[in-house]
Parts: C-alpha cells; sequence; structure tokens
C-alpha cells in the first residue's frame, strides 16, 4: 500500500484518509491511501504514470488531473488509443 503525503506533512489532526484501488493496464492494481485533497494529477505523479494513459472512474466516466479522487472507489488508468 502507498501513501500519498506522509502524516507530518498536514497540519490537521483529523486527517481523513481512505483506500481507492487504482488499476494501471499493464502494471496490475494497488491499493493507495488519498485524502479530500487528492487529485488525479498527484495520483500520476506519485505513481508515475504518463499523461499516455487517461483516467476513469469506476462508471468509466473519464477525469481531468484537476477532479479530486475521495469520493471515488476505483480509478483506472488506460492508454489512449487514437484510430480504429
Amino acid at each position: 500500500m502507498k501513501v500519498l503525503g506522509g502524516r507530518r506533512d498536514s497540519t490537521k489532526e483529523t486527517m481523513k484518509r481512505r483506500k481507492l484501488q487504482v488499476d494501471i493496464l499493464g502494471r496490475g492494481r494497488d491499493n493507495i491511501s488519498v485524502t479530500k485533497e487528492n487529485t488525479v494529477g498527484d495520483l500520476r505523479q506519485s505513481l508515475n504514470i504518463g499523461s499516455n494513459n487517461r483516467a476513469v472512474d469506476e462508471q468509466g466516466k473519464q477525469l481531468n488531473n484537476n477532479d479530486k479522487v475521495y469520493d471515488k472507489k476505483e480509478l483506472n488508468f488506460v492508454p489512449n488509443v487514437k484510430g480504429g
């Protein structure tokens, strides 16, 4: 399990975390602890995921880098495929 941000980098004692299941196509699944402030961009940076992969939630909705991930149950990173 990976943790975004350490416990000491927060000024609040009651910062809540929840687990988010992240599935990266080609790399497998991982459980990540996230806070209310974490975004898709934060996950990309911490998991070293390039911009050539798009983020989609458990319902298949595409997410931007500025979207918050705290209320999501699962997040998938899939390659951008163009053409037909």
